[in-house]
């Protein structure tokens, strides 16, 4: 618990200290986007491994950041520090009862590669093949576990600290606190692998390294060593003879396959993560895996359909399909919001789309209007800008949208062929015919219980203030116009009364009422022309 207290007030006296403390926010004044960007990246820097991880998250989180901050937190992705070989050979130890030169022929101290999570060492099997060791960092999970705590406990107290800057702080951390540990326990990855192999088994374009489970653990993962070329090392790629603008045509190609028709793809795709050797693409790093149902998988081709064809109440009708909403949803004010944003990136064409910023401008769209996409489609968000941002350092000229149109309209036949497969008609025609068997019974039932008083309908009026309202204008006036009329018949009858006196009372009212209902007549003439 004392560890804990003093953690905690490491993490507030550093953000204090870079700006982003309570006497910050009470009357320094704020530091311009990229000032306070820094300040951000310098103090999650110094904070350590754990900071550092949620750090490199946020930068490709462009939903819930500014540009300027993204920007800055991508420097994180190389400012993991490396832990001791002696730290790494103890925790192998601590999993297989054996140190890693007893393991293996060869293993080289010095890292190949260093991340937030673990670092990755080459060595030889016994059998003499090349592999790569990864080794979770020590202490990792424990660590950034309690970091997360920390740091949303540390929001809750001063939630001014990031307005502003990070759209609903609370949120992100719980989501990150998830996927974080999806991704420390090597075995779901080593699982992930193994799934994306077997989908991708025909696809001898899509590669990714051989798996050694013998060693592997929640902690180590072996995997072929893989000597390839970094996709955005462009020189290097020219002078082995490759093409960049048919490795980015690819490198899109195979990202739609994934989504498209196996609903199960690499969910970040950065440079980092991806070699090419001997004319393949490899993924490596499968600690962040999209997956998608059918049902979705549907939706994202009618999304895609429906901005081919510029239906705007198609787009409508699937962006309140897909979000969740956290209030009433004025239709009409999201159906011309999205019209809005449809003539301002899609009305010239799709060739020059900035689909990071388009998608920055959905998601405030989105919130405008109380809804919130799901993870689901975030991920997919985040995956489809990672992967235009690296073929498009590829390829400066290359058309995406015009590949992703392509690639839609076979999708559609794909789709088409999958309806009506022989197979899918006849399940679909059994799941018909039993539904038509039960129709009659619950006919049946339904009477019986209208007939029985066992059946209430609610009855909810959008507009039921204005109703009521209208409601309460016509009673009023008929009550009135009532007492006016008894008024003037009343009055009538007394002006014919042989009294004199009482016959002028009578005239007296009779007059009023006369006046009262044509006044009356006048305001009801006026409310029909309003």
């Amino acid at each position: 618990m004392s560890k804990n207290r003093t953690r905690f007030t490491e993490i507030v006296n550093t953000f204090a200290r870079y700006g982003f403390g309570e006497i910050y926010n009470r009357g320094l004044g704020r530091q311009t986007d990229e000032e306070g960007a820094e300040s951000l990246r310098r103090s999650f820097e110094e904070l350590g491994p754990s900071f550092i991880k949620i750090g490199q998250t946020l930068a490709t989180r462009n939903d819930v950041l500014p540009e300027a901050y993204i920007l800055e937190l991508k420097k994180l992705q190389t400012a993991s520090p490396s832990f001791s070989f002696e730290e790494a050979d103890q925790i192998f130890f601590d999993e297989h009862g054996l140190h890693l030169e007893e393991a293996f022929l060869e293993v080289k101290h010095e890292p190949l590669a260093t991340g937030s999570i673990a670092q990755v060492h080459y060595g030889i099997t016994e059998d003499h093949q090349e592999v790569a060791i990864k080794i979770q960092r020590p202490y990792i999970k424990e660590e950034l576990i309690r970091d997360l705590n920390l740091f949303m406990r540390f929001i809750e107290l001063i939630p001014i600290a990031f307005q502003g800057i990070i759209v609903d702080p609370i949120q992100m951390v719980r989501e990150l606190r998830e996927s974080s540990l999806r991704e420390l326990n090597f075995y779901d990855e080593a699982q992930s692998m193994l799934h994306f192999q077997e989908l991708n088994k025909d696809r001898t374009l899509i590669q990714l390294p051989q798996l050694f489970l013998e060693y592997s653990s929640e902690r180590i993962l072996i995997m072929e060593y893989i000597e390839g070329i970094d996709i955005t090392d462009i020189t290097t790629l020219n002078k082995e003879g490759y093409q960049p603008s048919q490795i980015a045509e690819r490198l899109v190609q195979a990202t739609l396959y994934q989504v498209f028709e196996d609903g199960y793809y690499h969910g970040d795709p950065h440079p980092g993560n991806i070699l090419i050797s001997n004319n393949k693409i490899y993924y490596l790093d499968f600690g962040i895996i999209g997956t998608l149902t059918d049902t979705q998988k549907s939706l994202l081709y009618q999304v895609l359909k429906a901005l081919v064809m510029k239906d705007i109440d198609q787009l409508t009708h699937l962006v309140m399909i897909i979000c969740h909403a956290h209030g009433v949803v004025n239709e009409k004010a999201l159906h011309r919001d999205i019209r809005t944003l449809y003539n301002r990136y899609l009305t010239a064409g799709f060739y020059s789309i900035d689909l990071q910023e388009m998608f920055q401008d959905l998601l405030r769209l989105a919130l405008k209007h109380q809804l919130t996409f799901p993870n689901t489609y975030i991920l997919l968000i985040k995956t489809i800008i990672l992967v235009q941002g690296t073929a498009q350092e590829l390829d400066p000229d290359m058309d995406f949208m015009a590949i992703l149109t392509e690639f839609g309209l076979n999708t559609q036949k794909s789709f088409l062929a999958k309806d009506l497969a022989p197979h899918k008609m006849a399940r679909e025609a059994g799941r018909s015919f039993i539904t038509l068997l039960g129709l009659s019974h619950k006919v049946d039932q339904t009477l019986d219980d209208l007939n029985n008083d066992r059946i209430t309908v609610n009855i909810d009026f959008r507009n039921s203030k204005n109703i009521s309202t209208f409601i309460n204008q016509i009673v009023n006036r008929m009550t009135i116009a009532l007492l006016l009329a008894a008024v003037i018949i009343s009055s009538g009858l007394l002006a014919t009364n042989a009294n004199a006196r009482t016959a002028n009372i009578g005239l007296f009212f009779f007059v009023i009422g006369i006046i009262f209902a044509i006044y009356l007549l006048l305001s009801f003439i006026r409310s029909r022309w309003k």
